[in-house]
């Protein structure tokens, strides 16, 4: 299994390598509108999205909602259930 993971990572999967302009946007983020619920990490991942133009997925309600007001791409998913 964990083979098949690091392999999954080294094809698939890119790091994105935060910038100067990422932390200032995300900054004005915070600063500009609390009523988004941004935490710092948060408002940071949407400023690295917002830039390369990514989809952002993810199960955080208030992640998303807040890149859609921003208008970024995201996609909802559910989290999973234990029932």
């Amino acid at each position: 299994m964990q083979a098949a993971l690091t392999l999954f990572r080294s094809e698939r999967l890119g790091m994105l390598e935060p910038r100067g302009e990422d932390f200032s946007l995300a900054r004005s983020w915070l600063e500009g509108d609390a009523s988004l619920g941004l935490r710092a990490a948060d408002a940071l991942h949407l400023a690295l999205a917002h830039r390369s133009g990514t989809t952002l997925i993810s199960a955080d309600q208030v992640l998303v909602c807040a890149a859609r007001g921003m208008g970024l791409k995201t996609s909802l998913v559910s989290p999973c259930s234990d029932a």
